[in-house]
């Protein structure tokens, strides 16, 4: 699996991901804007989601 095993090896496995789409989330960021109610719940599953 290339540098993907271990903490993310159930999601390179899935089809609709693989490990393609794992390395492009990988180098994703994310800009939350505002952490009223819904921004601070959204920056929370963010983060959980690594």
């Amino acid at each position: 699996m290339g540098g993907m095993e271990g903490r993310f090896s159930r999601q390179v496995i899935l089809p609709q991901l693989g490990e393609e789409g794992q390395r492009r989330l990988g180098e994703a960021r994310v800009l939350v804007v505002g952490c009223g109610a819904l921004g601070s719940h959204t920056a929370a599953a963010l983060l959980r989601a690594g």
